[in-house]
């Protein structure tokens, strides 16, 4: 039961039919899932107290005792900001990070569970399929630009949602082959790189670019360890890569007057504009984009935090809303010890990562560089899949 729900939820979370931030029809299905799960745990904990044997326990403190940690600093300092401030969106947020939590905590039981790996991959294809056939059949959202531009956002409320829930998917699909991968599983890749694609998504095609190129050097690498392949052979490769990175820098390079806003864009342009803003505004340029410039506006938040929520409080910043980076908003936000515990509890959960799982991995990384995804449950699925197939490494 737990797993069907959970299924449930792994395929309606694709549906946003009320505006984002709500509680929707896939959230639901997560929390029956939890709640069937803590039945299970009752009930388990029950035969073992009868049978005089340890106790089952509720939480994995061993585990992810960081993270619950992590958790009670976010709940103190959002409770303080929102008692000062007397504004509920401190709350909010709260809820988010807790809503999380509960996730995580599913993923440790469902991943017990035989055949959830199975499943996984079987609901990552089944979305990614789903995308493309909204995409195909022209009945998927659009997102217009102030400018009069558009971009592509199917059956999200943002563009931004749609690209990463098909990354998602798309890296989910990866991990849950394990070492042996299928042939087949390309065209599901091709699809979700033209979904991106529509999107026009630069922080996603960024951890696109980032997986395929680690990827390539981990194959690489594996080849030249090999030694099958002669010297010169690498020498007259790695001349010929260097001469296609030039030409397509070269090629991509915006010219002075480059404007963005001259019609309808496309992905590309949308990498020209970002190149743009570096060449004429330096790195300062893009981060202010991100909206990171609170970082040194008010550099007293990183060490005590500055809550998550009320972001008008901070005008000396070019955008009143958060830092559009996961790293850096959860530094802000909640401080440096906080986010020191979270960053501990990960290089612990990154200990069972293996060598395959790691391009995808940094993919995503490199992504949540440029965008905030950690509201996202399946953003902590992919991070704990090395846990969960380390302990349950017989459940495909």
């Amino acid at each position: 039961m737990a797993l069907a729900l959970f299924i449930l939820f792994f395929v309606l979370k694709q549906f946003y039919l009320f505006p984002s931030g709500g509680l929707g029809a896939a959230d639901v299905c997560l929390v029956l899932c939890c709640l069937v799960l803590l039945g299970e745990w009752l009930l388990k904990r029950r035969a073992e107290e009868n049978s005089a044997g340890d106790r089952v326990r509720l939480l994995d403190w061993e585990e992810d005792w960081p993270f619950y940690l992590f958790l009670i600093c976010v709940v103190a300092v959002n409770g303080v900001y929102a008692w000062r401030e007397k504004n509920t969106e401190f709350v909010r947020y709260t809820a988010y990070w807790l809503y999380n939590g509960m996730a995580i905590w599913c993923f440790r039981r469902l991943g017990q569970k035989e055949g959830f790996v199975r499943w996984v991959a079987a609901g990552a294809q089944v979305n990614i399929l789903v995308q493309t056939g909204v995409w195909l059949s022209g009945h998927g959202r659009l997102f217009y630009e102030y400018w009069g531009g558009t971009r592509y956002m199917g059956t999200f409320n943002d563009p931004n949602q749609l690209a990463f829930f098909v990354f998602l998917m798309a890296v989910l699909l990866y991990l849950s082959r394990g070492e042996k991968k299928k042939l087949a599983d390309g065209i599901f890749y091709i699809l979700a790189i033209g979904i991106i694609g529509a999107s026009k998504s630069t922080g996603v095609f960024l951890g696109v670019l980032a997986a395929a190129a680690a990827l390539a050097a981990r194959g690489t690498f594996r080849l030249y360890r090999s030694g099958r392949i002669a010297r010169r052979v690498w020498w007259i490769g790695g001349a010929a890569c260097i001469l296609v990175l030039a030409a397509a820098i070269i090629c991509l390079w915006p010219p002075a007057d480059f404007s963005i806003q001259e019609g309808n864009f496309t992905l590309v342009e949308r990498i020209q504009e970002k190149i743009w803003k570096i060449a004429h505004g330096g790195l300062g340029g893009l981060l202010e984009d991100r909206g990171m410039e609170k970082l040194w506006l008010y550099p007293a938040c990183l060490l005590t935090g500055a809550g998550e929520g009320g972001f008008a409080r901070f005008p000396l910043a070019a955008q009143v809303n958060e830092i559009h980076s996961c790293l850096f908003s959860i530094l802000f936000c909640y401080g440096i010890i906080p986010t020191g515990i979270l960053i501990f509890w990960l290089f612990r959960e990154f200990r069972f990562v293996r060598g395959w799982m790691w391009p995808v991995i940094l993919g995503l990384l490199a992504e949540s560089f440029l965008l905030v995804n950690y509201r996202q449950p399946m953003f902590w699925l992919v991070l704990v899949w090395g846990s969960l197939v380390r302990e349950h490494s017989g459940n495909k």
